[in-house]
């Protein structure tokens, strides 16, 4: 990906749209159980099925957020609280 993540949207509902999209590859993944074990991420450093890269991933957002909030800290700011679930549930797709 050439050019930074937040150059390709060019107003808020498009971020939205992305999230959606990203939302819905997700519940696609978890709802096929079979390809989650058998599925593999292999790299030269790594080699995760995509159940433990889908965790990997979840971790180092989480990471991020941690460091939003202390940077939101220290200038003096209060954080967002924490959101542990969405208003929208989850409901496998067809």
């Amino acid at each position: 990906m050439n050019k930074l993540l937040w150059q390709q949207f060019g107003a808020a509902i498009d971020m939205l749209a992305f999230l959606e999209e990203g939302r819905a590859k997700l519940h696609r993944q978890l709802s096929g159980t079979d390809d989650l074990l058998t599925k593999r991420f292999v790299s030269e450093y790594k080699d995760y099925s995509l159940f433990e890269l889908l965790l990997y991933n979840m971790r180092h957002v989480q990471h991020h957020a941690a460091q939003l909030n202390l940077l939101l800290r220290q200038a003096g700011q209060t954080p967002p609280d924490w959101v542990s679930r969405t208003k929208k549930s989850f409901s496998p797709l067809s």
